[in-house]
Formats: C-alpha cells, structure tokens, sequence
C-alpha cells in the first residue's frame, strides 16, 4: 500500500497540469503570487454517490471521506532559500445543496482478487453534518530534492462538504515568501545547471526560479575516483566476465550522442568505501551522480545462483 501512494503522488507532482486558467505575479509582502481559476464543476451519478469532478483536479481523499477534488502545485524554491510562509486565499464560493458525494474507496493492488468487492464506507461525522472536510483550504506542504533543485509541494483544497452541502472555490491564490536556510544542505553537492531543467520544467509553476541555481555551477571541476571529471551520461556496473558485451551497449549509447562508460563491481570494491558491497556501488552512484552528473545507471550481470552478482538495496 505504501508503495502504491507513493508511486501515485511522485506520478501526480510530475505529471501536475494546470487546470482553468493561471498566472504568476508578484505580490506585496511575497516572494510569489499565483492565481488558479478552476473549470466547472461536473457531477455525475454514481453507484454510491454522486462523482464530483473538475478538469485537471485530482483525488486525494482517505477512504469513507467525500471525494472532492483537489488540486497538486510544486514552486521551485530559489538557491539557498527556504519557504518561510505560505498564504491561500479564495474568491466568491459556488454553494451545492442536497449532494450526497460518493466517499472515496480504499486503494488496492490491482491483483487483488476482492477488489471490485470492497464496501463503500461513508464519515458518519461529515454525512450526518456534524463536521466539516474539509477545514483548511490547503495542506501541509513538503519539500523535496529534484535533480539538485529544492521543490515545494502542496495540495490547493477548492472543495469543502458538510452534510449534503458541497461548497467550491474555482478562485484561489496562493502567496508564498521565501527566507535564508536555517542550515545549508550540506548532504547535497549536486549542483544543477541549464541540463538539468528538462527534470522540473513540466511539475513547478515557476521555471524562472531556475537561474539562482546557476551562479554555482562555475566552479573547478572535481574528479570522482572511478570516472574522473567530465559529464558521463550513462554508467553500466557489470562484473568483469561481462565487461566486453556491455562494452558493446555502451558504444552503441555513445554512437547517439550520450556519453556512456562501463565500470565493474571489482573496481567499485577497491575504490569505495561501505557497509557491504551494495552500499559501496551506492557511494559509487553518489560520487557519479554528483560529480559527473549520471542520469542514467544500468546494473548488468547474471541474474543465477543465490545471490545477485551486482548487489542492491531492495525496498
């Protein structure tokens, strides 16, 4: 389950698109003021409901709470910064009376063989009309790291239910003001450059940001043990048995135009450092990502006997 809600929110930050109209501004006080208009509303009946959808929102209800739609948003953080504060606010509210809004169903792996058989479950408190949901008009934001850049996410609440009343908000704003890190993130030395954006460019609102990232970039290139200095784009780890056929991927990589090398899990051994050899090729994709800047890892070799010839971390 745990994997399956991750798998699901990392595909809806890179997947983000924006739905109605949108816009970008600034605003006094704030570092970054967005404006989203949502579309209409549609509802539809369902076997235990009624399904209320708008374009480009998406559902992130717990299960027997009212599926109301919402809406995901990253900010790229400008270099060396940190979100300070975040305020949203709404414009007039559309105000629907008498829907009994279908509640959201407990997520399941798709080779579940009960799964069409899972019971709707309806929030007794918000039904009944004793409570609320949703309260705030958004969450709790989370930053992450995206290919050295400092991602801010969140999720816009348009909708609140109570009872059969369903209220929206198709106006938000969002302002955001950013501040100094209290402490530098000392743990990442990946800086990232012009490349790089194709990683962020389609998932944050504000690519403009990107170019507080640059000033660092000139620097003295550093070297890592195994691959040296220079961009490597594609790094095979094999054993050596294997090196020459992999050889031949690796010149076939390079033959469209990617920069590509292959290392073995003998020369990882002598040269890093690590609990046991799979942490040692992870401090190995470590050095190469943040210094040479990999985007691509392929680890290759057999697949017989009782242990991987290229051992890995499995979650």
């Amino acid at each position: 389950m745990k994997k399956l809600l991750s798998l699901i929110l990392t595909l809806v930050m890179l997947a983000s698109v924006l739905s109605g109209s949108f816009s970008v501004t600034e605003a006094a006080g704030y570092d970054l003021h967005l404006d989203f208009s949502f579309g209409e509303v549609c509802i539809d009946e369902g076997e235990n409901g009624q399904i209320i959808s708008v374009a480009g929102l998406e559902h992130f209800n717990d299960p027997g709470k009212p599926d109301i739609p919402s809406k995901s948003i990253s900010v790229l953080i400008p270099a060396d910064k940190d979100v300070k504060s975040v305020s949203v606010t709404t414009g007039e509210a559309l105000v629907y009376e008498d829907v009994l809004v279908q509640p959201a169903q407990a997520l399941h792996y798709a080779q579940d063989a009960d799964f069409e058989d899972v019971p709707f479950v309806f929030d007794g408190d918000i039904y009944s009309g004793d409570e609320q949901y949703r309260q705030e008009n958004h969450s709790e934001g989370t930053m992450i790291q995206i290919r050295g850049y400092s991602v801010y996410t969140l999720l816009l609440y348009p909708f609140s239910y109570q009872g059969t009343t369903l209220t929206y908000m198709p106006d938000m704003s969002v302002d955001i003001e950013f501040g100094d890190l209290a402490e530098p993130l000392s743990d990442l030395t990946y800086i990232p450059d012009e490349s790089d954006e194709s990683f962020i460019e389609d998932c944050v609102e504000n690519m403009e940001a990107a170019a507080t990232y640059y000033a660092k970039a000139n620097v003295a290139p550093a070297k890592s043990t195994l691959l040296g200095s220079g961009s490597v784009n594609y790094v095979i780890i094999t054993q050596k048995p294997f090196k020459a056929e992999f050889q031949k991927l690796a010149d076939h990589k390079k033959s469209r135009g990617l920069s590509a090398k292959v290392v073995t899990t003998a020369d990882i051994y002598n040269q890093y450092q690590g609990r046991d050899k799979a942490e040692q090729i992870r401090n190995f994709i470590k050095d190469a990502y943040n210094v040479n800047r990999v985007k691509y890892v392929l680890l290759g070799a057999s697949a017989h006997g009782k242990s991987p010839s290229v051992p890995t971390r499995l979650l």
